[in-house]
């Protein structure tokens, strides 16, 4: 049995990619089981979705603690989430970002993979939606499942053109997985890179959480800044100081300046955008927060 974990944000798909993933491998002839794991917090907060494949039938139910594969579809969560805990040393993370794996702080003993799905989404779909183009990566990087059985899963899943440019976004994922694993890049070991995160993963709690908010009076203490994967920014030659993204603002994060327009406190800002989607002006646009 090979277990598979996911980890994104809300409204990232996490959990429709471990059904595709599981549908995909029934394609396959194989036993699967999806299911995810999250609490109440809304769009943009951590959570996790699991699948497992089997040529027996599967009659565990318990979450997924030792995964052999591990997928995340958002970088930003490396600097929240111990995404390697419990991966076995012979398994894979496979990672969407530019960067190279050895510019990941990652403290693993298992392979790390990138891709750069956001840009394949954008180029092909025209939506940063990564979730089935990662599916495309996890394909050529393990051969756990057949690249064409994750076309049919999704194509029955969303049939006509959305369908077929996921398939065209998952096999161009697919090509460039299997062509780096080709190259003798691709087969050496992971190197320090200057440009790698100083926070280190050895001090990180060995469990995962997916709630940054978890008692009453700890919304200060717990930043939660970091469940952005898009940040609102303004466009100052716009603003008219109406003042209506801090009236609109569910987290408070909107505050006066001294000069009368406003700026963000990131660090709780969560990016759901509500603020851009209410100014009048069109004054405030919401970017990746990669860049």
């Amino acid at each position: 049995m090979k277990e598979i974990r996911i980890h994104g944000r809300g409204g990232q798909g996490s959990v429709t990619a471990a059904e595709m993933l599981s549908v995909a491998a029934f394609k396959d002839g194989k036993f699967s089981q999806a299911f995810p794991a999250f609490g109440v917090e809304r769009r943009g907060a951590p959570v996790q979705a699991f699948t497992r494949i089997s040529n027996n039938p599967i009659r565990l139910r318990s979450q997924i603690y030792t995964p052999d594969y591990v997928i995340v579809q958002d970088a930003t969560l490396l600097e929240t989430v111990n995404v390697a805990n419990g991966i076995k040393e012979d398994g894979i993370i496979i990672v969407n970002t530019k960067e190279k794996p050895e510019c990941l702080n990652i403290n693993t003993a298992a392979k790390v993979m990138t891709v750069d799905a956001t840009k394949v989404a954008m180029d092909i779909i025209g939506l940063p939606i990564v979730n089935t183009v990662l599916l495309g990566a996890f394909a050529g990087a393990t051969e756990e499942i057949k690249v064409e059985s994750i076309h049919q899963a999704i194509k029955a899943r969303f049939p006509g053109k959305i369908g077929e440019k996921n398939a065209e976004a998952i096999q161009k994922a697919y090509d460039l997985i299997r062509a780096r694993i080709l190259t003798t890049e691709a087969n050496q070991d992971n190197k320090i890179c200057p440009k790698i995160l100083k926070k280190n993963h050895e001090t990180r709690e060995s469990e995962i959480t997916c709630c940054n908010v978890c008692k009453p009076g700890s919304a200060l203490k717990n930043k939660t800044g970091g469940w952005r994967n898009f940040r609102p920014v303004y466009n100052y030659e716009k603003c008219t100081k109406c003042g209506i993204c801090e009236i609109v603002c569910p987290d408070m994060s909107v505050k006066p300046r001294k000069d009368g327009f406003f700026e963000y406190d990131y660090d709780y800002c969560k990016g759901c955008g509500i603020c851009a989607n209410e100014c009048p002006e069109d004054a405030i646009g919401m970017i990746l927060e990669a860049k």
